[in-house]
């Protein structure tokens, strides 16, 4: 089985090679388009890390930046153009959510006491780990 694994990889090799060899403009163009909806589904991962380095984060905040990150992620892979400003444009979905979630985080009420616990315990897990 494990050669099967290994035959499909160098195959898929092969072909990206010899994609990027005869057409690398496309290339770079297909791998901006794909990399939009991938920092959409990278969005919760990046959300639930905040969520445990700020005691700020809010449940309303990271919801709030989820549906604006996806809304973000689908307008950019509906109109590319509109994020071509910036410097990077895949990841400006990832920053809208952010600003989202730090400003919808401040706007709401703080956590409840369970979750400031739950901080203190993270923070002494990390101590523990160094």
């Amino acid at each position: 089985m494990i050669y099967v694994n290994i035959a499909f990889g160098v195959i898929a090799a092969i072909i990206g090679l010899t994609w990027s060899i005869l057409s690398p403009i496309s290339v770079g163009f297909y791998l901006t388009h794909i990399a939009a909806p991938g920092l959409g589904i990278g969005l919760p991962v990046f959300l639930v890390f905040l969520g445990m380095i700020w005691r700020r984060g809010t449940r309303q905040g990271a919801i709030a930046a989820l549906i604006t990150g996806l809304a973000a992620c689908l307008l950019f892979a509906a109109y590319p153009p509109i994020f071509s400003w910036f410097p990077y444009p895949p990841t400006m979905p990832m920053i809208i959510a952010f600003i989202v979630w730090l400003i919808v985080s401040l706007a709401t009420k703080e956590p409840e006491e369970v979750l400031v616990k739950y901080y203190d315990e993270v923070k002494a897990w990390i101590k523990k780990a160094r």
